[in-house]
């Protein structure tokens, strides 16, 4: 891919090295309490009078041991119905005019993330709430028995309804893909630690993890003010301790494997084969200027190498980009049903062979080089219509703490 020439065109390799200033990129009003909390804290007026508020915890299922396998789970659960202050979260939400139908919080590998969207800022006081409520989450959550094994019963149901079809081709996929590293074991649990999980082991858990440090809290919205947003979360976070600690977060390593890996799995379900090819990519953080250039090349060449297959394989092979684990990227490719598996593999596998040895042509770099700058352009004029949602989901995936 060319590069630009000219003294205007060059970057010193300490320029290239140095932190891109997200606070600055980002325009949020930034701190951390005194306890560790960090805050982030925007104005942005799409949808108006609203807010879009969320507490992001670096914990997921990754630090679970196995006799703990769901842990992170059921504590998201948990956050939702008792803490010292409330009762019932849920249903305190409820009445206190916070949108709690909407609320879909998620655990993952390496985060959980509890969301209040669509918060509304006509009364000061539904805000104050709804501040309060994700502080009680940051340490107050209750673990009782009753409580536990309500739980227990809703998230046995899910891990049924999950582990149909897909979730069992899904699970082969990702065992397949990080065999050798805890990224195998799904963040829902297992369903025999599930059955036998103790109120005591929760407890452990949560007391261990859930440290302020670990945690952000991500205000969106509507603001006259941000001082008045980040008072509230002095005043509702301030008093949080975290119990003794912290632990630090293990760092787990990620499989790149030397030699290709496969999984075959039947299937008596499926009415026709499914083939899925693979590839693990390291890539940078996007938090240097290097990083955010070679973030760009990475997707110039996805975005090559998706045309070129459409082209082949007219649209019947489709290129998927999963859910990234840092440092690693993850392209898929999936045969439709229609495709004869093996002559097909052979097919991709020969393409990018030949893409190793001879890269794009001119006119490959050229389309897809003016189709991103197409698409940044059109993202560019419409960032002030920018939903504070997309704006929240930013903040989480490049906040910096």
């Amino acid at each position: 891919m060319a590069s630009s020439s000219g003294e205007a065109g060059k970057v010193s390799s300490s320029a290239e090295a140095g932190p891109l200033d997200i606070d600055e990129l980002l325009g949020a009003d930034h701190g951390r309490l005194d306890n560790g909390l960090h805050y982030y804290v925007k104005t942005n007026s799409t949808p108006e009078m609203t807010e879009y508020l969320c507490l992001v915890v670096k914990i997921g299922s990754i630090v679970e041991d196995e006799d703990e396998y769901g842990v992170a789970h059921v504590i998201e659960h948990l956050a939702y119905g008792e803490t010292s202050k409330y009762k019932n979260v849920f249903e305190f939400l409820r009445t206190s005019g916070v949108e709690s139908g909407v609320i879909h919080a998620r655990t993952s590998h390496d985060s959980t993330i509890y969301p209040l969207p669509d918060v509304s800022l006509k009364n000061p006081e539904v805000l104050c709430n709804a501040i309060s409520v994700l502080a009680e989450i940051s340490t107050e959550i209750q673990v009782s028995a009753e409580g536990l094994d309500k739980e227990r019963g809703i998230i046995l149901d899910e891990h049924r309804t999950t582990w149909d079809l897909d979730g069992r081709m899904s699970d082969a996929f990702w065992t397949a893909v990080m065999d050798g590293s805890k990224y195998t074991h799904v963040s829902i649990g297992s369903e025999k630690v599930l059955r036998n999980l103790s109120p005591k082991t929760v407890k452990e858990f949560y007391g261990k993890w859930y440290q302020l440090c670990n945690m952000a809290v991500v205000a969106v919205g509507d603001f006259s003010d941000t001082k008045n947003v980040v008072d509230l979360i002095r005043i509702h976070f301030g008093s949080k301790v975290s119990p003794p600690g912290p632990h630090p977060i293990p760092e787990y390593p990620l499989p790149f494997h030397n030699v290709p890996h496969f999984s075959c799995l039947v299937e008596p379900e499926s009415d026709e084969p499914a083939v899925m090819i693979a590839f693990k990519m390291l890539v940078d953080e996007y938090k240097t200027l290097k990083g955010f250039r070679d973030m760009l090349v990475h997707l110039m060449f996805l975005s090559a190498l998706k045309r070129r297959f459409d082209v082949i394989f007219h649209a019947r092979c489709h290129l998927v980009w999963e859910d990234s684990v840092h440092p690693m990227d993850i392209c898929k490719i999936v045969l439709s049903e229609q495709m004869e598996p093996i002559e097909t593999v052979e097919s991709i596998l020969l393409e990018i062979a030949r893409i190793r040895l001879h890269g794009f042509t001119e006119w490959e770099v050229s389309d897809v080089r003016a189709s991103l700058m197409s698409a940044f352009e059109t993202a560019y004029s419409k960032r002030k219509g920018m939903d504070s949602k997309s704006l929240c989901n930013q903040y989480i995936e490049f906040a910096d703490f």
